[in-house]
């Protein structure tokens, strides 16, 4: 789980990113409250459910895998939604994602 390969690489600090790993299961709670921060400074609006705004589960992918928001922005549209539904799918179903994490 949370090992995207990228259609469309992109650039981190020079080198080329093929792979995002979203590390989902080692998140704490502060990591998700901090997205929560980050999204609101980025612009964000409070919607609800938060866990399906596109925006805010990018700052959530980007605490995941460890690099920017600005970095993961520059992701394609069809990267971009993969990257975001691996997101929702894990804040909406944690139960279930930890089951199967677990075997």
């Amino acid at each position: 789980m949370g090992k995207i390969v990228l259609k469309n690489k992109i650039k981190v600090n020079e080198k080329d990113v093929k792979v995002l790993n979203l590390k989902l299961i080692d998140l704490k709670v502060m990591d998700l409250v901090s997205a929560e921060r980050d999204y609101h400074l980025n612009g964000g609006t409070p919607t609800a459910p938060l866990s399906l705004n596109f925006s805010y589960c990018l700052c959530v992918a980007a605490k995941a895998s460890g690099y920017e928001y600005g970095d993961l922005a520059e992701l394609s549209a069809l990267d971009g939604c993969e990257v975001v539904e691996e997101v929702q799918r894990f804040l909406l179903g944690m139960e279930q994602t930890h089951k199967k994490l677990e075997n």
